[in-house]
């Protein structure tokens, strides 16, 4: 595969603005310089990790590379604490900084220099960690991180074809002389491990690259057959997981992970800890995973969710009319029972002292009122079996004078004692 070959799945890019990371090695200033000639917009980014001497040059290069093509930098320093794990580390500000400069220039793809020889040494970094094979897949050409696309177009690319096109173009780039100290696993990995496979058995490549490919295919093809998608959630259904080996149940906690957060991947042991506490907890619990994500246990089934409420403050309507929720859901408050709709829908008894009603999630403390009796809230939510990360995206709606209901298909329409009633409806994508 050429360099401009292993551009042709991404032309459809061309016409917005992509971010192109760029360190000053020779594999980042070589796909700067593919992407430039090949008419992307380009905005370049340089993190300056500050820990070696060099590092302030690195980037003045690239500040004046990116100069000399027309094109718009963005570098950031940051500090890594020497006593931390500073490759994890580095590795979470890169693609803090990245989204940074995504968002500022409104792009959503961010592309990266990985070529065929970091995925060999990905590959062996794994086995001499003791990773399993769900880890050996290593680097995809495509992955999403919060809102970014991360793309690598080069993992097909082998270094020695980048050295080749830097010499014949002429490109100057910086040598990053820690690539050259044994201290890193991966650096001793680079300079002693594939040199002598690769001396043994010249193929090493168009062996273990085409294996990768064909665990990536397994491992797919496991994760449709032990996922499922219930009411717009991907679950793993605790019994099933119970019967499984160790291995697998870290695999396919990986796997409910990676299909639902769009956030790096977890530790092993994290995964660890879950599992005993799975083994003898089979009731409803949620366990923190990163952020504002949790894996989920409710009614027999894993999700992994992300706690966050769908209205931060109350939202108080003062009439009649069509009234914005979020982006393109609107609640349709009317005093006339219209068509069915597709989205949810809500009927209250009116008088005078509806108005002003309320829209808001459900807080500690709230009674529900049904002809049989009065509920906590949180109760009923148990009793229709409402996920526990669902909660926070439901809507609460409660009148002036007292009125508490719930948008949800289970909640129960009021008897027809009433005088009128005030109807409820949600649109979506709706024009006020």
């Amino acid at each position: 595969m050429t360099l401009n070959e292993a551009l042709l799945p991404y032309q459809s890019l061309k016409d917005s603005p992509i971010v192109c990371a760029v360190s000053g090695g020779v594999d980042s200033v070589v796909l700067l310089h593919v992407l430039k000639s090949a008419g992307f917009t380009i905005v370049v980014a340089h993190i300056n990790h500050q820990l070696r001497d060099e590092a302030n040059g690195d980037e003045a290069f690239v500040e004046s590379l990116a100069t000399a093509y027309g094109l718009p930098c963005e570098t950031q320093r940051v500090h890594i604490n020497p006593q931390t794990n500073i490759q994890n580390e580095g590795h979470q500000l890169r693609l803090s900084f990245y989204q940074k400069v995504a968002n500022k220039y409104n792009a959503q793809h961010v592309f990266l220099a990985h070529h065929q020889d970091d995925q060999l040494e990905h590959f062996f970094i794994q086995i001499a960690r003791g990773f399993s094979e769900l880890a050996w897949i290593g680097m995809t050409p495509t992955s999403k991180i919060n809102t970014i696309q991360l793309i690598r177009p080069l993992l097909e690319i082998d270094k020695d074809i980048l050295i080749k096109y830097a010499n014949d173009h002429q490109l100057s780039f910086r040598h990053d002389a820690s690539n050259d100290a044994d201290y890193y696993l991966r650096n001793r990995i680079r300079h002693t491990i594939i040199p002598a496979f690769k001396a043994t058995s010249p193929d090493l490549v168009q062996r273990i690259i085409p294996a990768l490919k064909a665990l990536k295919t397994s491992i797919e093809t496991e994760k449709k057959h032990v996922l499922d998608f219930q009411k717009n959630t991907l679950t793993l259904n605790l019994k099933r997981f119970k019967t499984a080996s160790f291995i697998q149940q870290k695999r396919w906690l990986h796997y409910l992970f990676e299909s639902s957060a769009p956030l790096p991947p977890r530790s092993d042991r994290l995964w660890e800890m879950i599992i005993k506490r799975l083994q003898h907890d089979t009731s409803n619990v949620h366990f923190h995973l990163v952020e504002d994500w949790y894996l989920s246990l409710d009614y027999g089934d894993l999700s992994v969710v992300q706690w966050r409420k769908r209205v931060d403050e109350p939202i108080i309507f003062r009439d009649f009319g069509n009234h914005l929720i979020d982006d393109g859901v609107w609640l349709d408050i009317s005093p006339q029972k219209k068509a069915p709709v597709s989205g949810l829908s809500l009927e209250l008894c009116y008088n005078v002292s509806t108005f002003p009603i309320q829209v808001r999630t459900a807080k500690k403390g709230d009674i529900l009122t049904f002809d049989y009796g009065h509920k906590k809230i949180s109760q009923w939510f148990k009793d229709v079996k409402i996920p526990w990360g669902l909660r926070p995206q439901i809507l609460v709606v409660e009148t002036n004078d007292g009125q508490l209901a719930v948008m949800h298909p289970s909640f129960p329409k009021p008897n027809e004692k009433c005088a009128s009633k005030v109807y409820i409806y949600e649109v979506k994508n709706a024009e006020q």
